[in-house]
């Protein structure tokens, strides 16, 4: 099991012909901290076709079919992930992002 903040887990999103790659970071400054949260935006999607996580330990998980405005918990090793709080619909903007911790 990788380590509490999952700090190198990469994130790639599938939906409505998107693909979208994140890797969770610490910082990207000098004396900088990021949120342990990635937010993909998803244009027009109205689902999540695929979504993967690949573990620092080197663990892959994959889920299929997720629904879109929510921030998604995921946690290594759960084969679930939990919808714990629905967004309000969002004005379409740059490249954003979906919520994991």
């Amino acid at each position: 099991i990788s380590e509490r903040d999952a700090i190198g887990a990469k994130v790639v999103l599938e939906a409505a012909g998107l693909r979208r790659v994140h890797e969770l970071a610490t910082g990207n400054g000098y004396q900088t901290s990021n949120q342990r949260r990635i937010h993909m935006g998803l244009g027009e999607a109205t689902i999540i076709d695929h979504l993967s996580v690949s573990w620092p330990s080197g663990v892959t998980q994959e889920w299929k079919s997720l629904t879109i405005n929510q921030e998604i918990v995921i946690v290594e090793g759960r084969d679930h992930t939990v919808a714990r709080i629905k967004a309000p619909a969002i004005r379409q903007h740059l490249p954003g992002h979906t919520q994991l911790p």
